[in-house]
């Protein structure tokens, strides 16, 4: 892929952009196995509901998630379970063009991105390992535990562009591209200059509208 600059920066969704998987769910598969994670995944479907009909928001939905699978779970377990997930499973899911896309980015010497609603948890470790930049979801930790909270917003719609705008001074780059794959990335490529969407191209005005529908980012 040709850039016209090497001032620029890159923002890359993970789930099903970068991943062949969503690691929302593959991860708690990896740690409890497909009859522990369906027994808890019962729990949580109905604020998955709510959250789909609009009933509630993104953050109060990943809450009860976070709660069902962690929460009373010690740190030192679930980060040390994480980050073998990080480096042994990961770069078994990852979508081979995506990931092309990403090298070529860096190869141009742009600051690369991922910003997910899934935890920094599990992402943390790959993305250290591969010199990229991370904004995720952070759960709370109380005295070595997982309270089942989470700190902060959950990293989805407009709280994705709240994170990059906190984070980053977009006016010192000279191009901003932006990789997604469903509404919930619509207001981070509303930002960019250039964005693609499941891997096509597409323009990124018509995603800014867009992305005043998505609502439930809270």
């Amino acid at each position: 892929m040709h850039f016209d600059t090497n001032n620029g920066i890159a923002f890359f969704d993970f789930d099903l952009t970068l991943s062949r998987r969503d690691t929302i769910r593959d991860f708690p598969r990896f740690l409890f196995g497909r009859f522990g994670f369906t027994r808890r995944l019962l729990g949580v479907l109905p604020f998955l509901y709510a959250f789909r009909a609009g009933l509630c928001s993104a953050t109060y939905a990943k809450e009860a998630y976070v709660t069902r699978f962690y929460a009373g779970m010690r740190e030192e377990f679930l980060a040390e379970k994480s980050r073998h997930y990080s480096l042994s499973r990961i770069p078994t899911i990852l979508d081979k063009d995506m990931m092309r896309v990403l090298k070529s980015h860096q190869e141009k010497g742009h600051t690369v991105v991922v910003v997910s609603a899934s935890l920094s948890l599990w992402l943390a470790p790959w993305c250290e390992e591969n010199g990229l930049e991370l904004l995720a979801t952070e759960i709370e930790i109380l005295d070595g535990e997982i309270s089942g909270r989470l700190q902060g917003l959950n990293c989805h719609g407009e709280e994705k562009v709240a994170r990059i705008r906190e984070r980053y001074a977009l006016t010192q780059f000279d191009k901003i591209y932006a990789y997604g794959d469903s509404k919930a990335d619509y207001p981070m490529l509303g930002i960019a200059d250039y964005a693609w969407l499941r891997g096509k191209p597409v323009a990124p005005n018509d995603f800014s509208k867009l992305g005043e529908e998505i609502s439930h980012a809270g």
